[in-house]
């Protein structure tokens, strides 16, 4: 293509930018998904500002599946009923202004169902308790004994986590030396103690599973070496560990930043190791049922079916974990809210995206 043709197709391309619009703020104006896979490729040739600038390194662009432009049709299977009652979801008006990851993966069919901005860079608030917890059983097992210790605040802790209702350091237990923050007497089985850091998100049994991550050969362990187990483990799923930041076990700190891509692989990996499902998936919140969820989602297909961690700190809302379909097809999920005004805007969006992927 010489330089002319392509300055003739610049009109084309601002008209394709414009139409793509930017995140889920988008207006869906036909439904269409022939097919399960969740990322479209399409190589867009950039030009530069300048006239006489042309960048030859051409960009690829992921569009969520359903912003594809074959023709509409009718959705005729479930999956893709499901796909048009996400995209109606995601184009509420809430999304003009805030920031939304969303992923569905449908473990039966080990098929994405549904993508939007799954690779973003969020902060995941307590759903970083999912992380630190699959990362322990896959290193240590559900048997490993400790006792839980927390000697210090994390990096970048932000106490207003507004599941556990705490507004200082949270001291709790014996105080054992003068810079302790946490310390329980006896040693206990990790299984056991995923069950109140996971139901009732406790902040500092999950940091002191954390701090159960290093080498043991490490005398001094430092924030570093309880993050390199995560990110060895984020490098086995496939996913590149430098994209993420593991500032602490508990999802306190606000410089953790995930991504839902990310949420939804180790709960992918979890689900295909038996040790690993068997202890995470009875320590879950159930949705209407018990822990940070029990008020949640009551009276709807959602409750006692969804079995997930939920996160809240200021300005951040997420919802990861496992539900079934009434096709008695086993999905898991995540959902980041970012920057809403309200933490009652993310749960309910979440809850809605909950009723829907557990209704025929």
């Amino acid at each position: 293509m010489n330089y002319l043709s392509k300055i003739k197709s610049l009109p084309a391309i601002l008209l394709l930018f414009a139409t793509l619009g930017c995140g889920t703020t988008r207006k869906i104006q036909e439904h269409v998904v022939p097919f399960l896979d969740t990322l479209v490729s399409t190589t867009i040739e950039q030009i530069d500002a300048s006239p006489l600038s042309i960048l030859h390194q051409p960009t690829v662009v992921h569009l969520p599946y359903h912003n594809n432009t074959a023709a509409a049709a009718t959705p005729s299977t479930w999956q893709q009923q499901l796909q048009q009652r996400l995209d109606t979801l995601c184009n509420q008006p809430l999304f003009s202004y805030t920031r939304l990851a969303l992923c569905v993966y449908d473990l039966t069919e080990d098929a994405m169902l549904y993508s939007v901005n799954a690779e973003q860079r969020m902060r995941p608030a307590s759903n970083m308790k999912l992380v630190t917890a699959i990362t322990a059983l896959d290193l240590l097992g559900p048997d490993h004994v400790y006792t839980p210790v927390v000697k210090s605040p994390g990096w970048g802790w932000c106490w207003d986590d507004e599941e556990t209702g705490i507004t200082d350091f949270g001291f709790k237990g014996k105080r054992k030396a003068p810079d302790m923050l946490y310390a329980e007497s006896k040693p206990r089985r990790l299984g056991d103690i995923l069950i109140p850091m996971m139901k009732q998100s406790d902040n500092m049994l999950a940091e002191s599973m954390f701090w159960q991550l290093p080498d043991t050969a490490v005398a001094e362990p430092t924030r570093k070496d309880c993050a390199a187990p995560v990110q060895a483990l984020i490098q086995r799923l496939g996913l590149e560990p430098s994209l993420y930041t593991i500032a602490d076990g508990s999802g306190v700190s606000l410089y953790n930043y995930l991504s839902a891509q990310l949420l939804l692989r180790l709960l992918q990996h979890a689900y295909h190791t038996s040790p690993i499902y068997a202890a995470l998936y009875p320590s879950l919140p159930i949705a209407g049922v018990d822990g940070t969820l029990r008020n949640r989602m009551k009276d709807t297909p959602a409750q006692g079916n969804v079995h997930a961690k939920t996160g809240t700190v200021t300005g951040v809302s997420t919802l990861s974990g496992y539900c079934t379909h009434p096709s008695g097809h086993q999905l898991c999920f995540s959902i980041i809210n970012q920057g809403i005004p309200s933490s009652s805007l993310g749960r309910n969006f979440q809850d809605q995206v909950c009723e829907t992927l557990t209704t025929r």
